[in-house]
């Protein structure tokens, strides 16, 4: 059973994972209302069916006319596949590329039974349909033929897996420095909060009476969110504001007295701003690598760098809100 050569094996895994491509992008297409190109890679080919697919034929080997055995074993062999590929795509990449977290009887977002259920009927399918035409077509294809076609789409998905991982590793790095610059950002926040406690005992009372320029940005802000943006983007984003909103009003109207009395307050605060601006600039930074990942993962998450993910997730939807303005102003 399945007596083929490594050309062969080879072409197969391109098959597979294009139909499953076919399936994936063409499922999350109706949902979604319009064309989503599913998967980690830009071409047609989705390499964790292609793999499952792989995993399923040699699983279902030992078992073959025994149709319960084949189930379990296609079912088992391609949830442990799915266990590991995600884990280690977290890993390398610090993003979640696909999450079960809102599923029963999921294990660490990556794998879940309904998933596991689908990979037995699924191994079903393929060997006793789906493989069969498949096979015979692949015998149907002249030697002098199949080396060359199958070379070339070799080094395709080689040139496009290099790509891929080079955009996700970028997105990782600038996770990495996000999350760190964000830390920064809030013993900053503390340690001015803490030096205006001192100068200002009603300081909450004062704040909560002001209102300055950044307000208005602010409101424009939160505006194209809840257009854009999931509530619980939005509702995270909003209390990560708050506090800077507050510390903000109170400090650009109290710019005269604090720079006078306490002009190294003001330095200090000064500085802070300019690391809010670098910390917003490299969240929108790379917008190509970021709007690809979130377009075709839009459930992926980041568990290790996830107050960074968010920020970074909001920015793309404020990048592609206001291209589409501008888009739109130009039609006009």
């Amino acid at each position: 059973m399945y007596h083929y050569n490594i050309v062969q094996w080879i072409l197969i895994f391109f098959i597979y994972g294009f139909l499953g491509w076919v399936f994936e992008t063409t499922y999350v297409s109706v949902k979604k209302r319009k064309f989503v190109n599913r998967g980690f890679l830009r071409g047609p080919i989705l390499p964790i069916y292609a793999s499952g697919a792989m995993i399923m034929l040699f699983a279902s080997i030992p078992f073959s006319g025994n149709l319960v055995a084949t189930y379990f074993a296609g079912m088992v062999a391609a949830t442990i596949l799915e266990y590991f590929v995600g884990i280690g795509m977290e890993a390398l990449f610090k993003v979640k590329y696909w999450d079960y977290s809102n599923q029963k009887f999921q294990y660490k977002g990556v794998i879940c039974l309904s998933s596991s259920i689908a990979w037995g009927f699924l191994t079903l399918l393929m060997t006793e349909v789906i493989h069969k035409p498949i096979e015979k077509l692949l015998f149907s294809i002249p030697e002098i033929m199949i080396y060359p076609v199958t070379i070339f789409i070799l080094c395709l998905f080689c040139v496009d897996t290099v790509i891929s991982v080079k955009a996700a590793i970028d997105v990782r790095v600038m996770l990495e420095q996000m999350e760190r610059m964000k830390t920064e950002l809030e013993e900053m926040e503390e340690k001015l909060l803490f030096q205006l406690s001192e100068r200002k005992e009603n300081l909450l009372e004062n704040v909560e009476e002001r209102a300055d320029a950044l307000r208005e940005l602010l409101e424009e802000r939160k505006d194209v969110l809840r257009e854009t943006v999931e509530g619980k983007v939005e509702a995270i984003q909003k209390a990560n504001a708050e506090r800077r909103q507050r510390l903000a009003d109170y400090m650009e109207n109290s710019h005269m007295e604090i720079s006078e009395n306490a002009p190294e307050l003001w330095s200090y605060y000064e500085s802070m701003k300019e690391k809010v601006s670098q910390y917003k600039a490299l969240a929108k930074k790379n917008f190509g690598a970021k709007n690809y990942m979130f377009y075709a993962h839009p459930s992926a998450t980041s568990g290790k760098y996830k107050r960074a993910f968010l920020d970074m997730k909001v920015e793309l939807q404020l990048q592609i809100a206001e291209k589409k303005k501008r888009k739109q102003g130009k039609i006009k």
